[in-house]
């Protein structure tokens, strides 16, 4: 069994604070809870993302409720347009044998 984790971390060159960095594991979240946490992590408002996204912030709102599907393409452009570098990771687990 394979656990999947976004790690997510300010980019090198943005304001000097390379250390920051939030691990997200994707089993434990959804795509929309992503989303919002991406979005206070850079401590936006839906209007400012919005604006970045070149989106309305229904959309955004939407996004965050789970109302629109949201694929990696969206987490990853969100990431871009906020200066934050995403690395999926894989660990594999093994099960304990009773």
């Amino acid at each position: 069994m394979s656990l999947f984790f976004f790690s997510i971390s300010r980019a090198r060159y943005n304001s000097g604070r390379s250390g920051d960095r939030m691990k997200i594991n994707v089993k434990d979240y959804k795509n929309n809870d992503i989303i919002r946490m991406l979005r206070e992590y850079s401590n936006l408002t839906q209007k400012d993302l919005a604006q970045k996204l070149e989106k309305s912030v229904r959309t955004v709102q939407r996004y965050e409720a789970g109302d629109i599907k949201i694929d990696l393409k969206i987490i990853r452009e969100i990431c871009e347009l906020c200066d934050l570098m995403i690395t999926i990771e894989s660990k594999s687990i093994k099960k304990k044998r009773h």
